[in-house]
Parts: C-alpha cells; sequence; structure tokens
C-alpha cells in the first residue's frame, strides 16, 4: 500500500472553481485588517454554494493581553442557526492558555514576527 503526501495529487486535473475571501484594503493602501471591538461581532466570510475551505489565515493584535484566548472564532455550516465551531482563537490555532508563539505542524501554525503587531495564524 503506498501512501501518500499531502502533495501527490497536486498534478490531478480537477473540475472546481477557486475562490478566495480577503480582508485587503479596498482603497489600494495597506490597512489590510478588519477591526473588531469589545463585544463587536463581525463576519469575515460569507459564501454561498457547496465546497471546502482549505486555508484560513489571521493576522491580529491587540493591545489587551491574552487577546487570542478572549476572542472567540465561530464557524456556520450550510445555514445553521448554531455554530459548527465555537472556541477561542488561540485555541483554533493551536494554542491555549492566551499564549501566542512560534510553531509549525501539519495543519496548523502560528508566527509571531514581534509581540506588537501579534501572531499569524494559519490552518
Amino acid at each position: 500500500m503506498k501512501i501518500l503526501s499531502g502533495m501527490d495529487g497536486l498534478p490531478a486535473l480537477r473540475d472546481y472553481r477557486s475562490f478566495r475571501v480577503s480582508s485587503y484594503d479596498r482603497t489600494g493602501a495597506n490597512a489590510d485588517f478588519v477591526l473588531i471591538k469589545p463585544g463587536e461581532k463581525k463576519t469575515t466570510a460569507e459564501i454561498k454554494g457547496a465546497g471546502s475551505v482549505r486555508h484560513i489565515w489571521f493576522g491580529g493584535a491587540a493591545q489587551e493581553e491574552g487577546w487570542v484566548r478572549k476572542t472567540i472564532l465561530r464557524v456556520f455550516w450550510d445555514g445553521e442557526k448554531d455554530p459548527s465551531v465555537e472556541c477561542p482563537f488561540g485555541d483554533f490555532f493551536g494554542v491555549g492558555h492566551g499564549m501566542s508563539g512560534n510553531y509549525w505542524s501539519l495543519p496548523l501554525s502560528m508566527r509571531v514576527a514581534d509581540w506588537q503587531n501579534g501572531p499569524a495564524m494559519n490552518c
């Protein structure tokens, strides 16, 4: 039995359309972020139709210590009223106890360039 790596199927032809949702600055400047104030809820992506989410990236910073534990990520699928994912940002991206740090694993990673600008989190 051959064990496939994550890249083995890369050259295979597929019938699909690729989409990307981003917070890019629509003015052409470099304000690539969405400000979320305490107690506020923001929708970062609303995608219609069948599909799969292949990559989630968030970067962020807050003046409040432990914000990665105090900010909740909620993900809803298929029009459900209750979230399929509901957990602190840091926990979702693999770091608990509100601690940000550098690490890499196959499904998750976090890179902290400097503590002022906050971590870049990948799933």
